[in-house]
C-alpha cells in the first residue's frame, strides 16, 4: 500500500497538560474500539516515559491500568540515556504509526510532551545533516567566525563535525553538549548571542544555559538566526508545515486553573504514598553503584538531560544528599528538607502546567480542527469527555469510510462502463495487468520507476 493511502486513516492524538487524564481516555477509547471490532493500540508521547524507571514519577499507566491494551514506546530506554531527543522520537513514532495504520490498527499518540507529538503530526524540518551540508552552510557566513569569541567557536565546530554527532546509531552526541559542559562563563554565552541574534537573546533568561548554547548552535549551523529560520521554514511550506497524516483526530485535554492546580498537588501527595521517595532513593542508589565517581546533578548536566529531567529527582536532592553525608541525622532538619521538597516538586509541577498550556495554544494556532475536552468535573467524565471524545472519532472514522466508499462505487461505474478492465502487460517488471486502476498504480509505483530507471542506465552503459 502506498504511504500517501494509509497516511490518510484516521487515528487519534490525545494531549494536554499533566494532571487532565489523557492516560485514562487513551485506554478507555483503545478499549472501546477494540470491543467494536477494531483494532487499536496505544503510542507514547510523554518524553519521560520512554525511559526504564521511576514508573511512579513519571506517572507511567501501570500493567492493571493498561487493561491489556498494547503499548509502544514505554520504558524502552535505558535510564541512563542522555542522548535521545526529539529527531529520534520522531523517526521511531512515524516508523511505528505508519506500520500500525498499514496493517489497519488505529494508533492513540498520547501524551504531553507537545513537541513530540508535533514533529511527529506534521512535516517538520528536523532531520541531522550531513558534513557537507553544514560546510556549504558556513561558507555563507564567514564573519561569524571572525566576530566569535575564539573559544566559543571552536566549541561550535567540533561539537558540530557531523562525523562525532552521529557515529552509529549507538553513539549519538548532542550537538551543543561541549559548549554546555565547558568552563566558559553563561554570562560570556549570553553576550555572544546578543551579537548575532539579538531577537533570540531577548527571548531566553541570561541564566538559561541550554537554550543560549543551543540558539548559538542553530546560527552557527544554519547561518541564519532561530526566528529566520523559523520564517524560512513557513515561507518554504506555506503558512505553517504540513500534515503528515491528514485525518488526525485532535483531542485537547484542559482544565480550570483552580482546579487543575489543587489535581496537581493532591496527585504528588498520592506519588509519594505510592512510593515515590523509596523509588527515588533506589534509582539514586543504582546509579551510584554504576557511576560511583559521578552524581545525578554532573551526570545529567544540571538535571536538563534524559530521565533526570523528570520532575522529582532535582527537587528532593539536597534531601538525599543530606541523608548520604551525614552520619547523625537530625530529624527536625530532615523533615525541613523533605517539606521543602515537596514543596519545590508541587511548583515545579505547576509551572511544567503551564509550560504545557503555552504549547497547547501553538496548536490551536496550526492545527485545522482541535477538539477541546473539558476535564474540570470528573463527576461528568463519562458523558462530558469519554462519550464526547468517542462519538467525534466515530463521527471522523465514518466520514472516511464513507468517502472511501464513494471512491469504490466510482470504479464500479468505471467498471459497469466497461472502463474498469483493461489489459496491460508491463515488459519491465515482467508482469500482466488486467485492471485499469491496478496498472495506473503501478505505472506510479516506486518499484517499476526504480526497475525503469535501473534498466535506462544499462542501456546508456551498454552504448557507450
Amino acid at each position: 500500500m502506498a504511504i500517501e493511502v494509509f497516511r490518510n486513516k484516521p487515528f487519534i492524538v490525545v494531549c494536554g497538560c499533566t494532571g487532565t487524564g489523557k492516560t485514562k481516555l487513551s485506554i478507555q477509547l483503545a478499549q472501546s474500539l477494540i470491543k467494536s471490532g477494531k483494532k487499536c493500540e496505544i503510542v507514547n508521547g510523554d518524553a519521560m516515559q520512554l525511559y526504564k524507571n521511576l514508573d511512579i514519577i513519571t506517572n507511567k499507566a501501570t500493567e492493571t491500568e493498561m487493561k491489556n491494551v498494547k503499548h509502544h514506546l514505554v520504558g524502552s530506554l535505558d535510564s541512563n540515556c542522555i542522548t535521545y531527543n526529539v529527531i529520534d522520537y520522531k523517526n521511531e513514532a512515524v516508523q511505528l504509526i505508519d506500520s500500525l495504520l498499514e496493517k489497519d490498527v488505529i494508533p492513540i499518540l498520547v501524551g504531553g510532551t507537545h513537541y513530540y507529538i508535533q514533529s511527529v503530526i506534521w512535516e517538520l524540518l528536523l532531520d541531522k545533516n550531513s558534513d557537507a551540508d553544514l560546510k556549504s552552510k558556513r561558507s555563507n557566513f564567514p564573519n561569524f567566525a571572525q566576530d566569535l569569541d575564539c573559544e566559543i567557536f571552536d566549541l561550535l565546530s567540533e561539537s558540530s563535525d557531523f562525523s562525532a554527532i552521529e557515529t552509529n546509531s549507538n553513539a549519538q552526541v548532542d550537538i551543543n553538549v561541549k559548549l554546555h559542559d565547558s568552563d566558559i562563563k553563561t554570562e560570556k554565552i549570553y553576550q555572544e548571542l546578543v551579537k548575532f541574534d539579538e531577537q533570540s537573546a531577548q527571548k531566553i533568561h541570561p541564566n538559561d544555559r541550554r537554550k543560549l548554547c543551543r540558539a548559538l548552535q542553530i546560527y552557527f549551523t544554519f547561518g541564519l538566526t532561530k526566528t529566520d529560520l523559523l520564517d524560512s521554514r513557513k515561507n518554504e511550506k506555506g503558512t505553517n508545515s504540513p500534515l503528515r497524516y491528514k485525518n488526525v483526530c485532535f483531542f485537547v485535554m484542559n482544565c480550570e486553573n483552580k482546579i487543575l492546580n489543587k489535581r496537581l498537588d493532591d496527585r504528588v501527595d498520592q506519588m509519594i504514598s505510592n512510593g515515590m521517595v523509596s523509588e527515588i532513593e533506589n534509582f539514586r542508589k543504582n546509579f551510584q553503584e554504576k557511576f560511583p565517581n559521578e552524581t545525578l546533578k554532573s551526570y545529567s548536566r544540571n538535571y536538563e538531560f534524559g530521565i533526570f529531567q523528570s520532575i522529582g529527582l532535582k527537587e528532593f536532592d539536597d534531601y538525599f544528599n543530606y541523608l548520604q553525608s551525614e552520619e547523625s541525622v537530625d530529624k527536625t532538619k530532615k523533615t525541613k528538607l523533605f517539606d521543602s521538597a515537596v514543596l519545590d516538586m508541587k511548583l515545579s509541577t505547576k509551572r511544567y502546567a503551564k509550560t504545557q498550556i503555552r504549547w497547547i495554544k501553538r496548536f490551536e494556532t496550526i492545527t485545522p480542527i482541535i477538539h477541546q475536552i473539558d476535564t474540570t468535573d470528573l463527576t461528568k467524565w463519562d458523558q462530558s469527555v469519554f462519550s464526547k471524545a468517542l462519538s467525534t472519532f466515530t463521527d471522523c472514522l465514518n466520514r472516511y469510510e464513507l468517502d472511501n466508499q464513494v471512491e469504490i462505487n466510482k470504479m464500479d461505474t468505471a467498471e459497469e462502463k466497461g472502463d474498469h478492465f483493461q489489459f496491460n502487460k508491463c515488459d519491465i517488471c515482467d508482469r500482466v495487468f488486467i485492471n485499469k486502476f491496478q496498472w495506473e498504480c503501478h505505472l506510479n509505483g516506486s518499484k517499476h520507476k526504480k526497475r525503469k530507471e535501473n534498466l535506462s542506465k544499462k542501456k546508456k552503459t551498454t552504448h557507450n
